[in-house]
């Protein structure tokens, strides 16, 4: 039988956020990443799931989606929100330098 990973497209990335949450421009003192990660996850999964969209159009199931996870949290949306925003502007970034990356591999080895 063999174990099954617990390790998802949003592991990096939060594992990522954890490590830097303190230097971002959302951070305030006295906040805890435990604070800021369930909007942190609803920006990265937001764009995984959303990728030709822009952040203000996902805002609204956004902000329901994170009333029904943020129990851990003592943010609101509204102070929850510009970091579910780095987040996904983070994760597009990323998945856009991996599709720059994997095109360019592409028309490398079409032209060998």
């Amino acid at each position: 039988m063999t174990k099954k990973s617990s390790v998802d497209a949003t592991t990096l990335p939060l594992s990522y956020w954890a490590l830097n949450y303190r230097h971002a421009a959302f951070y305030r003192d006295g906040t805890r990443f435990e604070d800021y990660a369930p909007a942190i996850y609803l920006g990265i999964t937001a764009q995984i799931e959303n990728p030709g969209l822009v952040f203000d159009e996902v805002v609204p199931e956004l902000e329901a989606r994170y009333q029904q996870i943020c129990s851990g949290s003592t943010l609101s949306w509204s102070q929850a929100a510009s970091a579910a925003e780095a987040a996904w502007t983070r994760a597009r970034m990323i998945s856009g330098a991996a599709r720059a990356a994997f095109e360019s591999e592409l028309a490398r080895r079409r032209a060998a």
